[in-house]
């Protein structure tokens, strides 16, 4: 619509074909949606700028538009989780013994893993899940999962921003096993809440969270891609601590807010407007 007005339109593209293809190693031209994912390219050609969330999804995005894109039409910005309600939310005085896991729920985000971690380990851990809107085959999913292994859990839908940081807040352990992410902002949460987070080892990943470059310091533990085994480990490592280990919060707390805060976000986009009406 902006390019039959003549005027500039942005298209957020949160992920790419290419990028699918390359983390499940498919080729996603035979799949059904390849013709809607072409049809997606055409428009983007012929539009204005692409906006990215992230510098991965960047190089994976201008490697599927090809040789004849323009670069200068790609932008990045990441998305913004809500520093604010986290800040509002006081520091649970003691954890309770629970694992949160906050994603859609679908397979790839490895949803049921929490109760398998809870069941295996010696705390035997309330499992809580927090998700924008459970449907009802997943919901039963939930159901026969807590039965199996005998591990009580909480089912959280639509909830507040700060109730949402007070469950973060008040876990000893984020679950995050996603496979793939545009993003992923559950485990930023976790990390501005101080709560230990295990993620896999994705680009994006270590994109976001490597705080300390040089020393290659990390706030998730990163376990290896799809090998639930080393998962578990390591969020057994993290639940046979007592404590939280709270080095360095000032420099992941700066870390995060430089470019995951709501304040970073409007500077980021308006900068981003700004540079598209010079042009």
């Amino acid at each position: 619509f902006g390019t039959l007005e003549n005027k500039p339109s942005i298209a957020l593209v949160l992920e790419s074909p290419l990028w699918v293809s390359k983390i499940f190693k498919r080729d996603v031209s035979k799949d059904i949606e390849w013709d809607k994912w072409g049809l997606y390219k055409v428009a983007l050609l012929q539009g204005g700028y692409i906006l990215d969330t992230t510098k991965e999804g960047s190089r994976h995005t201008l490697e599927w538009m090809g040789e004849n894109f323009n670069k200068s039409k790609l932008l990045q910005c990441y998305c913004p989780v809500n520093n604010r309600a986290c800040k509002k939310v006081p520091a649970a005085k003691e954890r309770k013994n629970q694992i949160i896991h906050i994603s859609r729920l679908t397979g790839y985000k490895n949803f049921l893993m929490p109760f398998e971690i809870a069941a295996e380990h010696k705390s035997k851990p309330h499992v809580v899940i927090i998700a924008g809107h459970a449907i009802g085959e997943y919901k039963r999913a939930l159901e026969i999962e807590s039965k199996k292994y005998g591990v009580s859990y909480e089912l959280k839908e639509q909830i507040s921003e700060e109730e949402k940081f007070k469950s973060i807040k008040e876990s000893r352990l984020m679950t995050f096993p996603s496979l793939f992410e545009g993003q992923g902002l559950p485990p930023i949460e976790a990390a501005l809440s101080i709560t230990p987070v295990v993620v896999y080892d994705l680009p994006v990943m270590r994109e976001i969270h490597t705080y300390d470059p040089v020393e290659n310091k990390t706030w998730p533990k990163f376990a290896k891609w799809n090998d639930k085994d080393d998962f578990k480990q390591k969020c057994f490592e993290i639940l046979d601590k007592p404590d939280v280990d709270k080095n360095n919060i000032a420099k992941v707390w700066s870390h995060y807010l430089r470019f995951c805060s709501i304040e970073a976000f409007e500077n980021n986009l308006k900068n981003i407007v700004e540079q598209i009406i010079k042009k």
